[in-house]
């Protein structure tokens, strides 16, 4: 998913003049395509690259119709898939459209809440980071035509809201004026996600308190069915002495029962300093979690009441530590020399190898990761001991 986002992206000083990556992968024509992922072993300098690459020279859909391809695309889109230092781009049908000519554009966008309006226009921008830029890019990536352009937003908060953009200064091939607008509205995907308390497909709120909703502050430990000196005793203290776990009632932790996806993503948003308790009446215990968790791409917030694996677990915790910490991929590669690495699924490779590198998951007696395994309570508190006390 991370090299999709990266492809999709593409606005830095070097790819910002072509948007190449993005333009291939939204090619109208490409029907079908691939996603390949390769991990190096050879050093770069200090750092190990791994490679991503994606097929993009599929013809199956040549009979394609359309008018103009947009990134953000029109209509609804997830403020999530956009930041303000990415550049916008419009790829024109080349039987509507003649090669647009940069020093006769005008690109103007305007902020439906407020207003206010950014018109970028003529020549003399300069490929950056960041930045105002107004380009066109006529080779072969995908399309030919494309109008390529970022508004300078400055400190303005991300995008959200209603945006209309309008292209003038566009003819057909036979010269004639064609001047295009329109919409895109930005949507938190969290909020039309938020299932109604009342929602029979969501799992009832367990019986005592939530295990992963406790009151806060520290409690004590002291539950009947954690085992004295058992591997997982210290790491139930931690966890529920830093207010993030709790029992499930009468006096138990329950440390051989399964995590549910709700629970850790409620935990990960108390970690995060959210107040996850309910604040009206039939509220769900797990909505503020899940939103929390959505809204920061952390999980999709989907079947909150599966058992996660450990796999997943891993990704989760990958995803918070890239959020709040700028985690990177491992530089070393750990999973081929594990029994079971390639038992490990493709989407959560990378997220494995951080957790295996970082001590944060580690094998069993056998050095197996069993990732598909469901991870207990107990091991959930374990693990995320190692993942608070890792620097």
């Amino acid at each position: 998913p991370q090299a999709v986002d990266a492809f999709f992206d593409d606005s830095d000083a070097a790819n910002l003049p072509t948007l190449g990556h993005r333009r291939w992968m939204l090619d109208p024509v490409m029907a079908k395509t691939g996603l390949g992922f390769s991990p190096s072993n050879t050093a770069y300098g200090p750092y190990l690259y791994h490679f991503a690459t994606l097929w993009a020279f599929d013809r199956d859909g040549a009979d394609v119709d359309y008018d103009f391809i947009a990134w953000p695309a029109s209509g609804l889109f997830p403020a999530t898939l956009f930041s303000p230092r990415q550049a916008w781009s419009v790829t024109l049908d080349p039987a509507r459209y003649a090669p647009p000519e940069a020093d006769k554009l005008t690109v103007t966008l305007v902020r439906e809440s407020d207003g206010k309006s950014w018109v970028l226009s003529g020549e003399g921008y300069l490929p950056a980071d960041t930045g105002a830029y107004l380009g066109v890019n006529t080779d072969n990536y995908g399309v030919d035509n494309a109008v390529i352009f970022r508004p300078d937003l400055g400190e303005e908060e991300p995008y959200a809201g209603t945006w209309r953009v309008t292209l003038q200064g566009l003819r057909s091939p036979q010269g004639e004026a064609r001047p295009l607008s329109y919409q895109v509205q930005f949507f938190d995907p969290a909020e039309p996600a938020d299932p109604s308390p009342t929602d029979p497909a969501q799992p009832a709120e367990p019986e005592g308190p939530s295990p992963a909703q406790p009151d806060r502050g520290g409690q004590d430990a002291a539950f009947s069915d954690v085992v004295p000196g058992s591997w997982y005793e210290e790491a139930v203290r931690f966890a529920v002495g830093q207010g993030l776990l709790n029992g499930v009632g009468g006096g138990r932790f329950a440390p051989e029962e399964p995590m549910t996806r709700a629970m850790v993503m409620t935990v990960l948003a108390r970690l995060d300093g959210v107040d996850t308790a309910p604040q009206t009446a039939g509220e769900s215990w797990d909505l503020r979690g899940r939103r929390w968790a959505v809204t920061n791409r952390i999980s999709d917030g989907l079947a909150p009441g599966e058992t996660i694996t450990l796999e997943e677990l891993a990704t989760m915790l990958y995803r918070y530590a890239a959020l709040r910490d700028g985690a990177a991929p491992a530089h070393n590669f750990h999973l081929p020399g594990m029994p079971d690495g390639d038992a490990v699924s493709s989407w959560a490779a990378e997220a494995a190898n951080w957790a295996v590198d970082r001590g944060v998951l580690v094998g069993d007696e056998n050095q197996r990761l069993n990732p598909q395994r469901p991870a207990t309570r107990a091991q959930f508190a374990l693990i995320l001991q190692r993942f608070l006390s890792t620097p």
